[in-house]
């Protein structure tokens, strides 16, 4: 036995599930702040004296904010999944969320063949695939997820 109970409330799943997009974005968030104050030339020593982080482990701090994808212009996510983070969180309004996301450069999958018929990949980061997910993960509330899925180019 777990220990948990048989049922959640959704009041209890929506706090869990809000504090973690809190932390998932605090740390995207931290991580292009760290890369920022790098690209400016300034000491990682420096830096990491005025975080509060023993230096010896912000090397690896640095090296993982460089990797960071940084945003990109007129969105407020460097994903879909973290701009429907956002708008989870309060972060953005309905409005830009539909904005950014019927905006946005979506990935398309590759049909791959095999034999007499194509098979899709299961899930692609950054396609429409995401949209669906937030949905699922409650990032997304029904109206906005389908109006964003109606609005969308035929070509996705």
């Amino acid at each position: 036995m777990s220990g948990l109970p048989a049922k959640m409330r959704d009041d209890e799943i929506e706090s869990v599930r809000k504090v973690r997009a809190a932390l998932v974005l605090a740390q995207l968030d931290y991580r292009r702040e760290i890369a920022a104050l790098s690209q400016r030339g300034y000491d990682m020593r420096d830096i990491a004296r005025a975080v509060g982080v023993p230096g010896y482990k912000f090397a690896e701090t640095v090296r993982v904010a460089q990797e960071t994808a940084p945003i990109p212009e007129g969105f407020s996510g460097a994903s879909v999944r973290e701009i429907c983070q956002r708008y989870f969180l309060g972060q953005i309004t309905q409005e830009q969320v539909i904005h950014e996301l019927t905006t946005w450069d979506y990935a398309i999958p590759e049909p791959r063949e095999l034999g007499y018929y194509e098979e899709y990949p299961p899930f692609l980061p950054n396609s429409l695939d995401e949209i669906g997910k937030a949905f699922d993960d409650g990032f997304l509330d029904g109206e906005t997820h389908d109006y964003i899925i109606k609005t969308m180019p035929a070509e996705y």
